[in-house]
């Protein structure tokens, strides 16, 4: 009986070519939500509300937006650096001006309260700005003016520290944004000196960029971690710098001599694939509870999505190439693969992810999900030369580890002997599939024509 296992076998690539670098989105929008104050203490989303943004650091008429069904709005127009009043009004409401609003702040809450509907001219406007008017004081009325009740000190009291609170809020997600931003910029900049190095064959180098932008992307993610304008960039980024160095760790050890170095940097390139995954299916997770008003400019939620699902597949690539499956790697895939497959729409896509499915369970010694894994594929591409390379390997394999199956030891002799006859001479698999028919020859296993699997009906 023979136990012999086609993965000694296989031939490790001696280089892996650099993958493409994920685009780096640009925040530069300025959104946030409307929300009403009632007599009773509730709030409400407030639709429909005509927001209007005048800038306060120089001249020029207001840009204007409008209030969503759900209270929400954004600018795409606002000078990155420019500081602004945003004067919100609509029927029903009291105008409110809220001044010292910077361009590309995001997730700001606007607190109105019940009024006549009156919208203010721009001359009104700015004579109030020039007033000094606060936040809490857009009516025009005077300080003091008449007595009020206990009631109204109450809801004024109540109305002022809710408007504090949220400029708190606002305040600290300013921050949080300058964090962002600079993160961004710092993480891009030196995952750019990492393609660089790659381009220029200093691994090493490329090794410290990439941790470098991985470490930059990780700090402004944690400054705004469930903000889906942000932080599924951030994570993506993250991800890409990490397969980028697990490229490189892998392309300055591949020919490394000394055995206990080689195994280490091969362990880092596991865990770095393993972390890159973790860092994709973190974004998806945000983005499942985003809406399109979070998106950055020029990205719809779908597209985001699949995006971010294209980049983990081009990580489970990698661990394929390299052999490197970690179990957890494995775990991941087998969740976001079926869920990237409902979403991409272009065939030759789908299908190399199928592949590497199978590919991944394979290396993974899960002999019989990957042979369930191509048999997928050969439904779709019935001459797949790789599917039915490998599915013919692992079928004897698996035969040989299941006390000599002789019906699967034969199904694999056919796929071997269909793969031989089809590949050309230099294809990575030929002479191992030579070399298993041999083996089968000798158990009197002769492989039998056939005309493959029948073709997935449309």
């Amino acid at each position: 009986m023979f136990k012999r296992s086609l993965f000694g076998i296989a031939v490790m690539a001696v280089m892996l070519t650099a993958m493409s670098v994920a685009a780096v989105a640009q925040i530069t929008t300025t959104s946030g939500k409307i929300e009403l104050l009632k007599d009773d203490g509730t709030k409400t989303p407030v639709p429909d509300a005509v927001i209007e943004a005048y800038r306060t650091d120089s001249g020029g008429g207001p840009l204007n937006s409008k209030s969503n069904k759900k209270g929400e709005f954004q600018f795409l127009g606002l000078v990155p650096g420019g500081e602004y009043a945003l004067v919100v009004s609509g029927t029903g409401l009291s105008s409110f001006i809220a001044p010292g609003v910077k361009a590309g702040q995001e997730k700001l809450v606007i607190t109105v309260r019940p009024g006549d509907g009156t919208r203010l001219t721009e001359k009104e406007v700015r004579a109030k700005l020039k007033a000094g008017v606060s936040a809490t004081d857009t009516t025009g009325k005077a300080t003091g003016e008449g007595e009020l009740s206990e009631e109204d000190k109450k809801k004024k009291a109540e109305y002022e520290a809710e408007v504090a609170r949220i400029t708190a809020e606002n305040e600290k997600k300013q921050k949080a944004n300058q964090i962002v931003a600079a993160s961004l910029s710092a993480g891009t900049e030196a995952f750019n000196a990492g393609t660089a190095s790659i381009k220029a064959g200093d691994f090493a180098s490329a090794i410290t960029s990439f941790g470098v932008a991985a470490a930059k992307y990780q700090e402004g993610y944690e400054a705004n971690p469930d903000f889906a304008g942000s932080a599924p960039v951030l994570l993506n980024n993250k991800g890409t710098a990490l397969r980028q160095r697990a490229l490189s760790t892998y392309n300055k050890s591949v020919k490394e001599t000394d055995a206990v170095v080689k195994a280490e940097a091969f362990a880092s390139v596991q865990k770095d694939l393993l972390a890159s995954t973790e860092s994709f299916k973190r974004s998806i997770a945000v983005l499942s509870t985003a809406t399109q008003a979070q998106m950055p400019s020029g990205k719809t939620l779908d597209g985001f999505r699949l995006e971010t699902y294209r980049s983990a597949r081009d990580t489970f690539r990698m661990a394929v190439q390299t052999e490197k499956v970690d179990p957890q790697l494995l775990e991941i895939s087998k969740v976001m693969i079926p869920e990237y497959l409902k979403l991409e729409t272009e065939a030759p896509a789908k299908l190399e992810a199928q592949l590497i499915n199978a590919d991944l369970y394979r290396i993974a010694q899960d002999r019989d999900a990957a042979i369930a894994g191509y048999k997928a594929v050969l439904e779709t591409s019935p001459d797949n030369l790789e599917a039915i390379g490998y599915l013919g390997l692992v079928l004897v394999d698996n035969s040989w580890l299941k006390d000599n199956d002789k019906v699967m030891a034969q199904e694999g002799a056919n796929y071997l002997q269909r793969f031989v006859a089809a590949a050309p001479d230099t294809h990575k698999l030929k002479e191992g599939a030579k070399g298993y028919l041999d083996i089968l020859k000798t158990q009197s296993i002769i492989p039998v024509k056939s005309s493959g699997p029948a073709r997935k009906k449309p």
